[in-house]
């Protein structure tokens, strides 16, 4: 707990990531996307990128960069007969990847701005 918390009385929740649950070969959903189908991308359905992920390759969570940036995770992969997850796994050329999604907000001028969907990408290892 931080000097500043401890006289305010306020706690704030660390920054972190949180291990969710994972398809194992894809998210149900995307099988026609362009990037998935073809092999072109490592992530599809939003903008993608390792800096979203935490230490532990799951998407971040909580408070980060001073309290100016916040990351929440979602449990959005899946449709119909699939049961919600954070995230899925695919192979992108010789790599696999998981791909956890969540969103993001960031503060400008005082003012929160978002949410806005991002995937972490996170290499899990050779296909």
């Amino acid at each position: 707990m931080s000097v500043l918390q401890g006289l305010s009385g306020v706690r704030l929740r660390p920054a972190a990531a949180t291990v969710g649950s994972e398809y194992a070969n894809h998210c149900a959903g995307y099988d026609n996307w362009t990037g998935y189908n073809n092999n072109t991308l490592a992530c599809v359905g939003a903008p993608y990128s390792y800096i979203y992920c935490g230490t532990d390759g799951w998407f971040k969570n909580g408070y980060f960069n001073n309290s100016t940036t916040f990351y929440s995770p979602l449990k959005i992969c899946g449709t119909g007969v699939y049961s919600a997850r954070n995230a899925w796994r695919w192979s992108y050329g010789a790599n696999r990847f998981r791909c956890a999604d969540g969103n993001y907000w960031y503060k400008s001028s005082g003012v929160w701005r978002g949410p806005f969907l991002r995937i972490c990408s996170q290499w899990v290892g050779s296909a």
